[in-house]
């Protein structure tokens, strides 16, 4: 409160203060270091005159840093702002009402409280993190964009969501644990859910049940539910639309031998050269945009040679020991990211899947644990988890001990396809 009122003072300085009855004197701002800092007191939940629509009146004049505090029910707040929201800053304190962020577009919004229901509805981009609990039907129909939870959410989460190849992705961590009927006709996406919590002492400790409900994507078609159960609390029972298919092995040579033995087992060489040039102008397509040129051609010329000499290296140790290698720089240092999932996905719908299908299910798990290692990182820098990385090891002080997160301790759940039991997944 100490903080000047919008309509007074010089407009040099960082932060302006507004309150209900000055909410017709936002002026334009021509400076993106200025933050509007907003008492919600007296703002009705919704309306034309609500607190989130004079959000989106001050975004449209330029504002795109907000501070509002008092919050006492209002809803829609951090939604409505449309496209190229990038820079879009909004911090809520109090008790916001429903439908926090949905249809953002890009952006961070951080709610520092409890999120009622119905957050994140058809979330295109940008990034929600809430510091504290999460009500039920989260993240309804979004088909991009990432959301932190303290701690843990309702029922009904991430239903119907797509994770869209156009868009940056669907991906979503839970600290605690969620409730019935997770990633329900769930089309793509990423959940990972940690099943801890903090106690009185704020030692951070592992909730008894890392997975308390007793359906996780029932109905899904796509996309993961990666679960840390180190303690295997969690029953198959709880997963029966699912299957448990681990995380890859650290070993690369493995996972080039096993790419090798599934080429060789369904192409002839000339055949499967034929299939690579066809998809060769789909993928300097896909890599135009994230790429210069120079990089997309050597890029796309060392992983095209690799692909065309793996059905006749099957008997060859020393060769497959060079390409394991190989795979792994070209992987982790050139395809990281949007343009490999993007890659990924062009490749399955031009090879054919009956053929190909389980291929593209081993480059896509190719990068679960990095994608796991990336949230834990961004997750530690909302919440201070203690996170520690030592000589590419993960450490969490999980009971008051560090403790290190291995790849075994996870439950990497995928929809279970019609007639197929868990050893055939794996």
């Amino acid at each position: 409160d100490h903080i000047k009122p919008v309509d007074e003072g010089s407009k040099r300085r960082r932060y302006f203060r507004l309150t209900f009855d000055k909410s017709e004197k936002i002026f334009q701002c021509k400076s993106r270091g200025k933050t509007l800092v907003v008492d919600a007191t007296d703002f009705p939940p919704e309306g034309h005159q609500s607190l989130a629509q004079i959000l989106i009146q001050a975004h449209r004049k330029g504002w795109r840093k907000f501070i509002v505090y008092r919050i006492t029910g209002q809803r829609y707040l951090g939604a409505g702002f449309g496209p190229n929201t990038q820079d879009l800053e909004i911090h809520l304190y109090g008790s916001p009402g429903q439908d926090i962020a949905n249809s953002l577009m890009g952006g961070t919004v951080h709610v520092h409280a409890d999120a009622q229901n119905d957050m994140g509805k058809i979330l295109h981009s940008g990034t929600v993190v809430v510091h504290g609990l999460a009500g039920n039907t989260g993240i309804y129909g979004a088909k991009g964009g990432e959301v932190f939870v303290r701690d843990s959410v309702g029922t009904r989460w991430i239903i119907n969501s797509v994770s869209s190849p156009v868009g940056p992705g669907l991906k979503v961590t839970i600290v605690g644990s969620a409730m019935e009927y997770l990633a329900e006709s769930l089309m793509g996406g990423l959940v990972l859910m940690l099943g801890l919590e903090w106690d009185e002492h704020g030692i951070l400790r592992r909730k008894y049940l890392p997975f308390a409900g007793n359906s996780v994507l029932a109905g899904a078609s796509a996309g993961k539910v990666i679960i840390y159960d180190p303690d295997n609390r969690i029953e198959d029972s709880q997963y029966a639309n699912a299957v448990d298919i681990g995380f890859l092995s650290r070993d690369w040579l493995s996972v080039s031998q096993k790419l090798t033995s599934l080429v060789k087992s369904r192409f002839e060489q000339a055949t499967w050269i034929n299939h690579m040039q066809r998809w060769r102008p789909l993928a300097e397509l896909v890599l135009r945009n994230g790429m210069n040129a120079r990089q997309n051609q050597d890029t796309l010329n060392e992983l095209f040679e690799l692909m065309q000499a793996l059905p006749e290296r099957s008997g060859d140790f020393k060769r497959l020991q060079q390409d394991s290698v190989r795979l792994k720089s070209l992987i982790e240092e050139k395809l990281t990211g949007k343009a490999w999932r993007t890659l990924v996905r062009q490749l399955s719908q031009t090879l054919p899947n009956d053929t190909w299908q389980e291929g593209i299910e081993v480059l896509e798990r190719l990068m679960d644990w990095q994608d796991v290692t990336d949230l834990l990182k961004k997750a530690d820098q909302h919440f201070a988890l203690g996170l520690k990385i030592e000589n590419d090891e993960l450490y969490l002080p999980i009971d008051g001990e560090k403790t290190e997160i291995r790849r075994e301790d996870f439950r990497v759940l995928r929809p279970r396809k019609p007639h197929e039991n868990t050893e055939e997944a794996k």
